[in-house]
């Protein structure tokens, strides 16, 4: 049961559009309409320049480590092997729910 609210938990870290909400409150414009579109860092730099670029790719990474941070956290590993991480096959489910909500921005999106 807990896997699944990690699963669930990975996937709304995933929706948070964090180059819309800095293109919002730092740049007061709505990043889709502007420059190519996207809501990611290159548009958010095109638009507003290196500083809401960096902040928004800073999120971005943020988001995305921390999905895979509590996936690891919610399968106990064998401490004593140092390459858990890797060839624990549960955790593919988790990190990848961030990676799909993000490239699928339903809620962004028109």
């Amino acid at each position: 049961m807990v896997f699944i609210l990690y699963i669930i938990l990975g996937f709304f870290l995933g929706s948070i559009p964090f180059g819309l909400i800095v293109g919002k409150l730092w740049l007061g414009t709505d990043v889709r309409q502007q420059g190519s579109g996207n809501i990611g860092m290159t548009n958010v730099m095109r638009i507003g320049g290196k500083g809401p670029g960096i902040l928004t790719f800073i999120l971005d990474f943020a988001k995305g480590w921390l999905a895979v941070f509590l996936a690891g956290m919610a399968i106990i590993p064998d401490e004593t092997d140092p390459f858990h991480h890797v060839r624990e096959p549960g955790l593919t489910p988790i990190r990848n729910r961030p990676d799909l909500r993000h490239h699928l921005g339903l809620d962004v999106y028109d």
